[in-house]
């Protein structure tokens, strides 16, 4: 009779130091009947093997000793897999797709996905997760296609965003053949200067022969923005105020970019005593926008026992609201004279 225990490493290593009570199964005469391993006399090495007696009982718990002839160790291997992916964008300028890119801010960019299957199986379950930093906005227009012994199929293929800037192509449903080429594509936009990333990430099973491996592949692709963002200013007509005063604050915001920004504009007034006024408002920036807004603002007086001298200060700022990032921020400092 030849039975079989089935495990790792560390399972197979205890079960030969430590056998009884463990479970083996049947592989011939009687394929898949399962065994109690009850008993154990050893040889005197230490470990499970040749010359040890073993009591083994199946279902019906009867037990019967075996005398042990051979132990045996087989190692199911599979190949290392050959499968690859990069990440690409389109360079504007000059049409070809390279690993990093400068373009301009409130640019619109392609981003591909290439995965090769360089391997002897097929790939199969593929699932393909793209993760876009904060200064990039998916722009639709996506597509996934399949080159195959110099053929391509193409199809509209809009991915489920499973959380911020985050995407998921599942693509279960389809089989790459070996030297089978999948491309995926799609718009974002560059609305930030400085570096932003397109990070993906690929898992998939490849299927060869009988074996079934996990497949692992990640890449990314850089995009360096070029460009301003828009500005507030904030300012007062002088610096020492007592109450009762009129205070002319100017305001300017300016946009100098080609693009729209939808902005959140915060104010409020910030003293020694405390934050007073604040305001948020959802604002739109339109291009190359630029213009300063004047009004007056009477001093209000500070009841207090004692004169008061305060430092005061209005405060600014532009945030977007897409991403909760912070754009810009001024302050108009001015002195609060109380009585003398």
């Amino acid at each position: 009779m030849y039975i079989e225990f089935t495990g790792g490493y560390d399972e197979i290593d205890e079960v030969l130091k430590k056998p009884v009570c463990t479970y083996w199964h049947e592989v011939y005469p009687n394929f898949c009947v399962s065994y109690h391993l009850r008993g154990w006399k050893d040889n005197g090495d230490g470990y499970l093997s040749a010359g040890d007696f073993i009591l083994l009982s199946s279902a019906n718990g009867i037990g019967v000793n075996y005398y042990v002839k051979e132990v045996k160790t087989d190692i199911v291997v599979s190949p290392r897999h050959n499968v690859e992916m990069e990440k690409y964008v389109k360079d504007p300028e000059t049409g070809e797709w390279v690993p990093r890119v400068k373009v301009p801010i409130c640019t619109n960019i392609k981003f591909r996905t290439v995965i090769r299957n360089n391997d002897i199986g097929v790939l199969r379950n593929i699932s393909v997760v793209d993760v876009l930093s904060d200064g990039l906005d998916y722009n639709n227009n996506a597509t996934v296609s399949i080159i195959s012994i110099g053929k391509v199929k193409k199809w509209r293929w809009e991915p489920v965003k499973i959380g911020t800037n985050k995407y998921l192509w599942d693509l279960k449903n389809i089989s790459l053949s070996p030297r089978d080429e999948l491309m995926i594509e799609y718009d974002a936009h560059v609305f930030r200067a400085g570096m932003d990333t397109n990070y993906v990430e690929m898992k998939g099973t490849l299927f060869w022969d009988t074996v079934a491996s996990p497949v692992y592949d990640n890449s990314s692709a850089f995009i360096y923005g070029v460009g301003y963002k828009p500005a507030v200013a904030v300012s007062v007509d002088k610096y020492v105020y007592a109450a009762g005063d009129e205070m002319l604050i100017n305001l300017t915001l300016v946009n100098p970019t080609n693009c729209t920004w939808k902005c959140v504009f915060t104010r409020c007034l910030e003293t020694d005593i405390g934050k007073f006024f604040y305001r948020e408002r959802n604002i739109t920036l339109p291009p190359l926008y630029d213009k300063t807004f004047s009004f007056t603002w009477k001093v209000p007086s500070v009841p207090s026992a004692n004169p008061i001298n305060a430092s005061a200060s209005w405060y600014v700022s532009l945030l977007n609201p897409e991403h909760e990032g912070f754009i810009c921020e001024d302050v108009a400092p001015w002195l609060y004279i109380g009585k003398q």
